[in-house]
């Protein structure tokens, strides 16, 4: 396997032997001034795809590093300014410096038509590409043409950063699509469809509207459709048949114009693929459970009236069956004992989530805005599981515990957004209310029988039983806070106002037991109202934004068992905020936060009557917690170099919690196990991350280099003793690209974790676990008819605990042949799991705990696809 990885690596890169050249210059106006962030790029002068860029630094000048020797169109273009266009021939006797190019401003009273690209522009806070410079293969989504934007980059989960940030936010037009989920656009959209892609830090929807910055920012793309797609239907189909009857089908229509957007998307599948983001695929570095299968819906509508209103309504629903095969291996400590647990599980789920996510953004005037977001779930939930759990002490046996139990849940959530903003004197005084209304229900049916086998000195103890449980629970929560912003002076701003609360949270229980008929009826309220009143000032400059807020908290709880109060609790909170960022130069930006924040126990946590369900692992809720106070420090600083498109990010953050809510546990001498949450002060935790991006454009790649370090200390009760669980944990991954991927797509690299953990009650349980895996694919795409992939993945899992190290090696390919006009029809032959060596695999630790885990999943399989576009513009239909 690990030659098989190994020729990947550098199978495109064993002939990388050309002539390389650097050309340089500087930028001026006409009176000789330099031109910042103007880009320079060569282009192929067959189609205007890019090939090399650079951009000028404040001082005019750029540099273009490993040039091939070749033909190119040399660009240099700025907004405001004329584009120039030349040809020129780089070779190892042409000059590398360029010289001065002069740039003569745009006449905008003419009318010019340029048939020229332009790949990328600096448009003030905006970088903007130009697809059509950016060649993809046939039937390529978005995520596909975001891998080759400079500056941009895409994960194998499919999560995006740019410019050195993590993008929360992408945009159709500048309108939302379906809901908040920025994979749903970029993997079900095509690249075709795509004009410009733009890069840019949002501002909140009350800030673009009042003027006065709150200095919320969000990484968004905004993909820009081009006029082709602006006028009809268009769309795919897809169909797929293979061995060991796996499927898979979908289907996305899309029809977009300037006031309406409307998509509809459709699937089905028993390959673990469980919605539109493709979570369930394990090539995307993801271990899935079981075998399941799915079936998914979506509908996305939006409708614009002029440049500040919209509307917009998303539905998705989900089906999803899995059959689940589990084992475990666990070792347990308690006071000097260490003894083995083993556990399998027989597990069939289905589950039918229903969402509906709405918004609306009305400006009534040009002075009063209304912004309306909400979201509503239905989920129904069967799950049927057997469990036989065995536990030893020194090779003999303890207790034996199978449990056989069916569960019917139907859940149903509301929560809603509404704010409403009105300017009582333009931007220097403004009136702003917002209010939240909220609403869960979850309502269970459980039946289970526990049959408990006890071996106890020489006696033998079997018990039988069967039980009925319905459990309810339900949230209605209303807060809304008035609140006055006035703008002091052009760097200053005052917010002051109010949030009041209302809260009941209600936990009712039924149960009974078969054999008797004896019923038990038990229900629990807690009941929470606060007011908060707040004061924030906040300081604007064009580099610098800082705020620093106060909100004195006053709540009271009131505590219910079967309608009978605990009484009246009081409780104050000094909650102080601070937040400062400087975007100190171009593409350099620092952020420090530092806030404070309490958390409510559950009325699961709080609910003192004892679950039974596992007769050997009991829970008891403690109706004594208090909240948990945190404190949270944060310091971020970002790096994004616009010459070389080298970027750098740095994390650090830490937090604290006193009356952390955690747990104790009393384990007695048949090793029956009973669990309550308790408040322990002390919880710490500490973690960074640092990324850093650049090109290696002499060797033709793109390296990535990513490193995460986390430390934590969590304090438990055991059997009355305090065990301090402090765990350290190393991870870096390391990984290259090819920077050219017109026809050749080259990623390869690798990923190491190491945790560390320790028990203050149990040394000898200290143990350390690695995680190793190299992983890379080969795309090549020789022409427009014919694409093939292959992605390779090894990881090996070991530990001091456990005797034997585990290795998962994990190989796919595909092969595609395009056909018809314009390449819309496909078939493909993909082929899953080729050494058939997949399996479900995971080592974790818990505080007193160590534990190994196998369970079914999906292995080897080959899949045979057909697929075709469609087109409906004002050409008629085109397929």
């Amino acid at each position: 396997m690990k030659r098989t990885l190994f020729i990947l690596f550098f199978l495109i890169f064993s002939s990388y032997s050309y002539s390389q050249n650097i050309l340089k210059g500087r930028v001026i106006d006409e009176s000789g001034n330099p031109i910042e962030l103007t880009t320079i790029v060569l282009l192929n002068p067959t189609d205007s795809t890019l090939k090399h860029f650079g951009v000028t630094n404040k001082d005019g000048y750029y540099q273009i590093k490993a040039v091939k020797n070749d033909s190119y169109l040399l660009q240099f273009s700025y907004v405001g300014m004329e584009t120039s266009t030349d040809m020129i021939t780089v070779d190892r006797n042409s000059p590398s410096d360029l010289g001065d190019k002069k740039m003569i401003p745009s006449a905008l009273e003419e009318v010019i038509v340029v048939a020229e690209i332009i790949p990328m522009q600096f448009k003030e806070d905006t970088l903007e590409y130009n697809t059509k410079a950016f060649t993809t293969r046939p039937g390529a989504s978005v995520e596909e043409l975001l891998k080759k934007l400079p500056g941009v980059e895409v994960d194998e989960s499919g999560n995006i950063k740019a410019q050195g940030e993590d993008v929360t936010k992408v945009l159709v037009d500048g309108k939302e699509f379906f809901g908040n989920d920025p994979k749903i656009a970029t993997k079900n959209l095509s690249a075709e469809a795509l004009d410009k892609v733009q890069v840019f830090d949002k501002k909140s929807e009350e800030a673009e509207f009042s003027g006065i910055d709150d200095g919320i920012r969000d990484k968004t793309i905004n993909l820009l459709l081009n006029e082709k797609h602006k006028n009809g239907y268009f769309g795919e189909i897809k169909a797929g048949y293979g061995t060991h009857d796996t499927y898979k089908a979908d289907g996305k229509i899309y029809r977009f114009s300037k006031t309406v957007q409307s998509a509809f998307l459709g699937m089905s599948n028993n390959i673990n693929e469980f919605d539109f983001t493709h979570r369930g695929d394990n090539q995307y570095g993801q271990q899935i459970k079981g075998l399941n299968t799915s079936y998914a819906g979506g509908l996305n509508l939006s409708y614009s009236n002029g440049k500040t209103n919209r509307y917009f309504l998303s539905y998705l629903k989900n089906s999803n069956k899995k059959d689940l095969l589990e084992t475990t291996e666990s070792e347990n400590f308690v006071n000097e004992n260490i003894y083995y647990q083993d556990q399998e599980v027989d597990e069939m789920e289905k589950d039918k989530p229903n969402n509906i996510d709405f918004g609306l953004r009305h400006n009534f005037d040009k002075n009063n805005r209304l912004i309306i977001d909400g979201d509503l779930t239905n989920a129904k939930n069967t799950l049927e599981r057997l469990v036989n759990t065995n536990t030893e002490l020194n090779s003999s046996k303890v207790n034996n515990l199978i449990n056989d139990s069916e569960n019917i849940g139907d859940e149903l959530s509301f929560d809603s957004r509404i704010s409403y903003i009105s300017k009582l004197k333009g931007d220097k005084l403004q009136f702003k209310i917002t209010t939240n209304l909220d609403y869960e229900k979850d309502e269970s049916n459980l039946d289970w029988i526990n049959d408990i086998t006890i071996f106890y000195s020489e006696d033998i103890t079997v018990q039988n039983t069967s039980f009925h449980r319905n459990n309810f629970t339900e949230v209605n929560s209303f807060m809304t806070s008035p609140a006055i912003v006035v703008q002091l002076n052009k760097l200053w701003s005052v917010d002051g106002g109010v949030r009041i609360s209302k809260t009941n949270r209600e936990l009712s229980r039924i149960e009974a037991s078969v054999s008797s008929n004896n019923e038990v009826d038990n229900s629990f309220e807690f009941k929470t109202t606060y007011v908060r009143p707040f004061l924030s000032f906040r300081r604007v400059t064009n580099k610098v934004y800082a705020n620093i807020s106060f909100e004195f908290h006053n709540m009271n709880t009131e505590k219910l068992l079967n309608e009978s109060s605990y009484g009246i609790m009081k409780h104050s909170y000094f909650l102080p905020r601070l937040y400062y960022r400087n975007n100190y130069a171009s593409g350099r930006k620092l952020d420090i936060s530092y806030r404070t924040n309490y958390r409510l126990p559950s009325v699961n946590q709080l609910f003192p009557i004892q679950n039974n369900l596992n007769q050997l692992n009991v829970y008891k809720g403690n109706v004594d917690l208090k909240p948990e106070y945190n404190h949270s420090l944060r310091l971020t600083w970002t790096v994004f170099d616009q010459f070389s498109f080298t970027s750098f990010y740095v994390s650090l953050r830490g937090n604290y919690s006193k009356d952390n809510i955690s747990w104790s546990q009393s384990i007695d001498d048949k090793f029956v196990r009973t669990t309550t949450p308790i408040n322990v002060d002390g919880m710490y935790n500490f973690n960074s991350r640092i990324d850093f991006s650049t090109p290696l454009r002499k060797l033709g790649l793109d390296i990535n280099l990513n490193s995460v370090e986390s430390w934590s200390e969590n304090r438990v009760i055991i059997n009355s003793l305090e065990n301090i669980n402090t765990t350290l944990n190393h991870s870096l991954r390391l990984s290259f690209e090819n920077r050219n991927r017109d026809k050749w797509r080259v990623n390869f690299g690798g990923r190491y974790t190491i945790t560390d953990t320790k028990f203050s009650i149990a040394d000898k349980q200290n143990y350390t676990q690695n995680s190793l895996g190299y992983f890379s694919s080969l795309g090549y795409t020789p022409s427009n008819k014919w694409n093939f992939d292959i992605k390779a993945d090894v990881t090996n899992y070991s530990s001091q605990s456990f005797d034997e190290s585990v290795n998962i090696p994990t190989m796919g390919a595909s092969l595609s042949y395009f056909f018809r006009e314009a390449e819309k029809a496909s078939i493909t032959l993909s082929a899953y799991d080729l050494l058939n060596k997949t399996k479900g695999f995971q080592q974790s630790s818990d505080a007193n705990s160590l534990m190994r885990k196998e369970w079914n999943t999906l292995t080897q399989y080959f899949l045979l696809e057909f697929r075709w576009k469609f087109d409906q513009t004002n050409r008629g239909l085109r397929k």
